[in-house]
């Protein structure tokens, strides 16, 4: 029974391995399709410039102040240092 299931299981994987090593074709459009394709994108551009600026702003300024604050803990820890005790 064992060897059985090991022939199946083999016959299994050596049937499909060669679909996986195919390439995937190439997508070949019209030249209709690519003027929409093109059309598209160009109306999608702006939007899209416009949400990764507004997320560039906020992170910017989050960041900004975390880094602030880090580097004045630092500094505050650098002059306890120095005072004397």
């Amino acid at each position: 029974m064992r060897n059985k299931l090991v022939i199946i299981l083999s016959c299994f994987i050596v049937g499909f391995a060669p679909s996986c090593t195919s390439k995937t074709p190439k997508l070949k459009l019209s030249r209709a399709e690519k003027v929409r394709v093109d059309s598209l994108y160009k109306l999608q551009v702006p939007d899209l410039d416009s949400l990764v600026e507004l997320q560039c702003k906020n992170d910017r300024s989050t960041n900004y102040q975390k880094m602030k604050d880090s580097i004045i803990s630092i500094r505050l820890e650098e002059i306890q240092d120095i005072l004397p005790k």
